[in-house]
């Protein structure tokens, strides 16, 4: 049984393109005209910047290429931090992201990824100006990933990654309202250095090198802290309950894993997923990290699990990533408080 919400079927509606009036069109046309993959961003000298984004509005799989890129440039020794960003939070001042923040105060990205790096990585941080965020990270570091950021003006970044869904890379290929395209494709393409096919064969032509981050389902996660392997989970009645753009990726991969939900609640992406009572019975819920910071540890009474997934990127893109910021010339990265920090 899968059930969606109201936003989550309004998004679908972008996702699948399913405006196509006249009205929708010329909208499109205008987004397109007018919308750019470049930001206004001044890199502070000496700073080596690592831009990661997607080429629609939601569930290209930017934050996962953004932290496996962080956690291969901390391998090879490299002295990096991470600059998130704050949305849907209103942050009102640049600050570090600490793995005990509230999502409502950075962002559900952004808390993700602090927990995911502190142990391995450098620092995350968060604010309603990049600059200033970046600004922050410079102090602390050499090399900067920006989850969010394809390419900056008036100079460009290191490296520009251009995130692309396995599935469907280029969305329902046109821009809002009538899809979810972020810029006309030749704009995004002209702005990047390199593509990456997520959970996805390398397929685009030979315009920009394109290179493949595979994805493996390692089990989910109690709150307990065990890890309940993908046969484990095959044997139980459980649900899904998620509040991401795409959602249909996590469906695929469960059911390549041979488990099949009971039930599905499915919300729009940034939102807190509430399945209501009526669903069928569950033994557990699964989830994703994205959608476990704004959930409790248990839904209409059942436990819930978070989908452990492992990104692997392909051994040349890490040597891109790695010889173009001059990473092996790195060391290890500052120690920063955790504490809010004004700019």
């Amino acid at each position: 049984m899968i059930a969606r919400s109201w936003s989550r079927r309004a998004a679908e509606t972008l996702e699948d393109a399913r405006f196509s009036g006249v009205l929708a069109r010329s909208g499109a046309a205008l987004w397109q005209r007018f919308a750019t993959a470049r930001r206004p961003l001044r890199v502070p000298a000496n700073l080596r910047v690592v831009g990661v984004g997607g080429a629609v509005l939601g569930g290209s799989g930017k934050t996962p290429l953004a932290l496996s890129v962080a956690r291969a440039l901390s391998k090879a020794g490299a002295p990096v931090a991470v600059v998130a960003s704050p949305y849907p939070a209103r942050v009102a001042s640049a600050r570090v992201v600490s793995a005990d923040d509230d999502f409502r105060r950075v962002g559900d990205e952004a808390l993700l990824l602090a927990p995911a790096l502190q142990s391995t990585s450098g620092p995350v941080f968060v604010n309603p100006s990049r600059a200033a965020a970046l600004a922050l990270a410079a102090d602390v570091a050499s090399i900067v990933v920006i989850d969010g950021l394809l390419q900056a003006t008036p100079n460009p970044v290191t490296l520009s990654l251009l995130a692309l869904d396995g599935a469907r890379p280029w969305g329902a290929g046109r821009c809002p309202p009538a899809g979810d395209l972020r810029a006309a494709r030749h704009e995004l393409l002209q702005a990047c250095d390199a593509l990456v096919q997520m959970d996805g064969a390398p397929t685009e032509p030979a315009l920009r090198p394109c290179y493949a981050a595979a994805r493996r389902l390692l089990g989910a996660r109690l709150d307990s802290g065990e890890v309940l392997p993908p046969e484990q989970l095959t044997g139980l009645r459980v649900g899904v309950c998620l509040g991401v753009a795409r959602p249909e990726r996590v469906l695929d991969m469960l059911l390549a894993a041979g488990i099949r939900p009971e039930a599905v609640w499915l919300d729009a992406d940034h939102r807190a997923p509430r399945p209501p009572r009526a669903l069928a019975a569950v033994d557990l819920w699964l989830t994703t990290s994205k959608c476990a910071v704004k959930l409790p540890a248990t839904l209409t009474g059942r436990a819930v699990a978070v989908l452990d997934v492992e990104w692997v990127l392909e051994k040349s893109l890490i040597s891109l990533v790695i010889s173009r910021c001059g990473a092996d010339r790195g060391a290890p990265f500052s120690r920063v408080s955790s504490a809010p920090t004004t700019c």
